[in-house]
């Protein structure tokens, strides 16, 4: 038995809840790529460093019950701690016994590789009286750095002679008209130098680092900060290695005082001046996502969210009419529950057709509806087919028969014999359906018939 399939609504109902949930989620990553930014800027190291530059000395004396020793060194020599933050402390040496005074400025760089390093130390020296006048000395010629590898490290000299010095000072305060008092002599040592990577490289040539002047007792504090902005840049850092060509640093140490007092002099010192670097260079990329350029899957998911809503509404539009384009005779189909609603079942009505029926082969559900509506009598369903038993016409609405319009088709079962005179309206309608010139539809009620007493 052949049996029509009914529009599937539960499952354009379910596409339809797959198509909307699909629009959403399509939806909500368009929305989500829109924030992303398109352009990914990355740090990446150059080169790394660590810088350091400090001052020590010692003094040629007359040896005798002040100094035992020709040579003194700053551990011989008593110190005592002004009041400034940081910490600054002071040695004193008589000048009277001072034969000569010698500064060393030390400075040390360490790099992250190999290198190639050329630069200069130069020390600046001012003398102050009294704050009231400087004048600019010329104590040591600059010092030249070069050298290769990791560490680079050496010192600036500068011979200091302290009594033409102190005789410089009292000759300016009496020409001034003063009275003697204390000078200072300032000492400001500053490095400047190029590095290139010995292992190659072809990145741009980048600027380093920061330049500080820094003033009297400050030197430990700035070197703090250089050291903690160091570990910030480490810390930035992105993944790819990029090698420079040339990398340029500065570092300026602490400025270090020598006061000329009567009598005697006072040497201050400081920590050293420190700084941590990291120069990095930054690249600009398209945004990607696994390997797609991040507008290319946001233009994607924007017109699949899109297409999904359109499917959504359309396969729900298309489920609520309970049809699909080209599904055929549909408006049967929505009348066979009413078939089956109405329908009595053949086992339980004992449904027997006898011999000498016409059966009519009706088209449709609606004209077998109407033919129980006109004659008034039960819709009987069996397995394959709806029947309506209308004295000798048999009236049947296969389920596997296609759909059509036009006249019904008649079969006659058995012979008969014709009825008599007195039922020309049975007789009448059953050569109309035979001839073609009548519809199921057509059909009036019959007259009750009274059985002879």
């Amino acid at each position: 038995m052949e049996v029509r399939a009914r529009p599937p609504r539960r499952a354009l109902r379910a596409l339809a809840a797959v198509a909307a949930v699909a629009a959403l989620v399509l939806a909500a990553t368009w929305v989500w790529l829109r924030l992303q930014p398109e352009v990914v800027v990355a740090q990446s190291t150059t080169l790394a460093y660590r810088q350091q530059v400090d001052m020590d000395y010692r003094a040629a004396v007359t040896p005798g019950a002040v100094y035992p020793s020709p040579m003194v060194q700053p551990s011989d020599l008593p110190r005592w701690q002004m009041q400034a933050e940081p910490p600054v402390y002071r040695r004193a040496l008589i000048t009277r016994l001072l034969e000569g005074l010698t500064l060393e400025f030390p400075y040390a760089i360490e790099f992250d590789r190999p290198v190639a390093v050329t630069g200069t130390l130069k020390v600046q020296a001012l003398l102050v009286g009294q704050r009231l006048w400087q004048r600019p000395l010329s104590l040591v010629a600059p010092h030249v750095i070069r050298a290769e590898g990791r560490q680079v490290a050496g010192a600036a000299r500068v011979d200091v002679d302290v009594r033409a010095l102190a005789i410089e000072l009292a000759a300016a305060f009496e020409e001034a008209g003063l009275v003697p008092g204390a000078g200072e002599l300032w000492l400001d040592a500053a490095i400047e130098w190029e590095a290139t990577p010995l292992d190659g490289g072809s990145g741009a040539t980048v600027g380093a680092a920061q330049t500080a002047q820094q003033a009297p007792g400050t030197g430990a504090a700035q070197a703090g900060q250089a050291g903690q902005a160091g570990q910030a840049g480490q810390a930035g850092q992105a993944a790819q290695p990029v090698t420079a060509q040339m990398v340029k640093g500065t570092l300026a140490g602490t400025r270090h005082v020598i006061g000329f007092m009567a009598g005697y002099v006072e040497i201050e010192e400081h920590p050293p001046a420190t700084q941590d670097q990291r120069v990095a260079a930054t690249t600009r990329s398209p945004a990607t996502i696994q390997g797609w350029p991040l507008a290319d899957v946001r233009r994607v998911a924007g017109w699949g969210a899109l297409a999904a809503l359109l499917a959504a509404g359309g396969l729900s539009s298309l489920a609520r009419r309970g049809r699909l384009s080209g599904s055929g005779d549909t408006a049967s189909r929505r009348r066979e529950p009413t078939l089956e609603r109405l329908a009595l079942s053949a086992t339980s009505v004992g449904f027997q057709p006898g011999a000498g029926l016409t059966r009519v082969e009706v088209t449709s559900a609606r004209e077998l509806l109407k033919l129980h509506a006109s004659t008034g009598r039960a819709i009987i369903r069996t397995d394959d087919a709806y029947h309506v038993l209308d004295d000798t016409v048999w009236f049947m609405y296969s389920l596997g028969q296609p759909a059509a319009v036009g006249p019904a088709r008649v079969t006659e079962l058995s012979p008969r014999a014709q009825p008599p005179d007195d039922d020309r309206t049975t007789r009448d309608r059953a050569h109309s359906v035979a001839d073609g010139r009548w519809a199921p539809s057509h059909l009036t009620p019959l007259p009750e018939r009274k059985e002879p007493a």
